[in-house]
């Protein structure tokens, strides 16, 4: 149910939305890496910055190349800012991950 609601939230929210979601359900504090996935991806979408602690840990710590390809393809697609993060990230990640989803992530997040 969680992540059915989270996947159906409005496209664009401000900061005081989001914060006012996690305050209230500790959607960044989840221990479900499902619902993590979809709240991540809202944070993306909107440039939640205080997201992006725990979305770092995220990434360094998942594996499962359907949890973590689409957020490093939004961040990807989202602006310099996001760009940077996902590469530098991903620069710290990438010997964690099994060598199937690096083949998936370098062209993904190779630097142009």
């Amino acid at each position: 149910q969680w992540q059915h609601f989270l996947d159906n939230l409005p496209p664009r929210l401000d900061a005081g939305r989001l914060a006012a979601l996690d305050d209230a359900f500790g959607f960044g504090r989840s221990t479900n890496a499902e619902i993590e996935f979809s709240w991540f991806r809202n944070a993306i979408r909107n440039s939640y910055a205080p997201a992006y602690p725990r979305l770092e840990q995220y990434l360094r710590a998942i594996g499962r190349r359907k949890l973590i390809k689409p957020l490093y393809e939004e961040l990807m697609a989202t602006g310099a800012d996001n760009r940077a993060f996902a590469q530098r990230v991903y620069a710290r990640a990438r010997a964690g991950y099994h060598p199937i989803v690096q083949s998936t992530l370098d062209p993904i997040v190779a630097p142009p």
